[in-house]
């Protein structure tokens, strides 16, 4: 600021900012640092902390699927097999158990029940095939009936087992035995082994299956004449009727099964 005289005079300096006399730039004294005054931080309100409940899953026709997220398929199986057993007959409760002892168990068990999937499956089913294609249409079969019964129960959406991974080959025509052959091949297994061809003529005879016969005990079998064999227990029966064509092929085994024919 320029007096009247012409000298330079120097301002008062304020409480908000000085200004140097030095030669060189003018500069800026700093503002004096002042903070913000110290507030606590906020409290929420407590809030209580409901236990989260996730929703059932659905499956895909809309029907919730109850999961145990742990369950290993040695776990469910085994216990299938332990539920299968109130309603199997002893034979076929051995059979499963061997399919899921000997085969699934070691190959699919470690897997928890919702990862099996049908690439699973397959992979397994065309490992094994060098065992044969029967045998392991059986055990994929088992397992498909595991696995259908954890769907009715809601335990999965659907079953992985399906579509089949080894289709059923289509049945192959069978040949039947002309009276001849059957006299021919009754004539050899007498000279070969008897007690085979008395239970070869049995079967031929009456047309039963070899399982019921060999089931059959003196008390279920009735001699109602000497050309027919019906036995009373058996599931089906053993006479067929009057006018099926077993009853002519019959009457014509007998007559070279007759004696002196």
């Amino acid at each position: 600021m320029t007096s009247t005289d012409g000298s330079w005079a120097t301002a008062a300096p304020t409480s908000q900012s000085t200004v140097s006399t030095a030669p060189g730039p003018c500069r800026r004294s700093p503002l004096p640092h002042t903070r913000p005054p110290h507030r606590p931080p906020r409290r929420l309100p407590r809030q209580r902390h409901r236990q989260s409940r996730s929703p059932p899953a659905v499956g895909r026709r809309g029907r919730r699927v109850h999961r145990r997220p742990n369950q290993t398929v040695a776990e469910y199986l085994t216990d299938w097999l332990k539920t299968k057993a109130l309603s199997l007959k002893p034979t076929t409760l051995v059979r499963y158990r061997a399919y899921v002892q000997d085969d699934l168990v070691p190959a699919l068990g470690p897997l928890r029940l919702e990862e099996l999937s049908h690439w699973h499956i397959a992979g397994y089913a065309h490992a094994q095939l060098s065992g044969g294609s029967v045998t392991v249409r059986r055990i994929l079969a088992t397992l498909s009936s595991a696995l259908g019964d954890a769907v009715r129960q809601h335990r999965l959406s659907h079953n992985p087992a399906r579509p089949t991974v080894i289709p059923r080959p289509p049945n192959p025509e069978r040949q039947i035995w002309t009276p001849q052959e059957a006299v021919r091949f009754l004539a050899y297994c007498h000279e070969a082994d008897p007690l085979m061809a008395d239970l070869c003529e049995v079967l031929i005879g009456t047309g039963i299956r070899k399982g019921e016969a060999l089931a059959l005990h003196w008390d279920d079998v009735h001699l109602t004449n000497a050309s027919s064999i019906s036995a009373a227990h058996s599931r089906r029966s053993t006479m067929p009727a009057s006018n099926s064509p077993q009853v002519s092929q019959q009457q014509e085994l007998g007559r070279y099964l007759a004696p002196g024919s």
